[in-house]
């Protein structure tokens, strides 16, 4: 009897937890302490290059670094009546087999947002069906050369709601 508990015990709380789920719509997240699937930063350097199109109510602008030193650099600026509302300054590199997306945020006079040390960390889950999905953040590329980007917002630790930004490869 003791060992069908301790049997039973383990398989409902001691095996290893779906390596990711679904978190909106069209974002994934990890289950705590598991790692993202095995990729390499050339596995995402289609994304390097400019990109332009609509979100946040406003023009979103993305700039992608080629791949070198096994990371890409990308620089991003939210634009509404020819304003700039922020930037992120980030960085795509590979990190432990897999890949994590790294960004900070800005106010237009370059003030961080995070706190001194903070970042934002988006680590790689996995690429399926022609999509790329980060904790929290889709990347959609599409053949005709553009990409749909979907993005989990949240509000005091609480999940808010998802936002689609619509690129075009300049």
């Amino acid at each position: 009897m003791i060992i069908r508990s301790l049997v039973w015990f383990c398989l409902s709380f001691c095996a290893p937890a779906f390596a990711d789920s679904q978190w909106t719509a069209n974002t994934r997240r990890l289950a705590v302490g598991e790692a993202g699937a095995t990729a390499k930063i050339a596995d995402v350097a289609w994304l390097a290059g400019t990109w332009r199109g609509a979100g946040l109510g406003g023009v979103n602008e993305e700039y992608w670094s080629g791949p070198a030193g096994g990371t890409m650099m990308g620089m991003y600026r939210l634009l509404e009546d020819e304003r700039v509302v922020f930037y992120e300054l980030l960085t795509l590199g590979e990190a432990d087999g897999s890949l994590m997306l790294t960004l900070r945020h800005f106010h237009p006079d370059l003030r961080a947002w995070e706190e001194r040390d903070d970042t934002v960390r988006m680590p790689f889950i996995k690429s399926e069906a022609g999509r790329y999905y980060f904790e929290g953040l889709t990347l959609a590329p599409k053949a005709n050369g553009t990409l749909t980007v979907y993005l989990a917002i949240e509000s005091k630790g609480a999940l808010a709601s998802e936002i689609t930004f619509n690129y075009q490869r300049d």
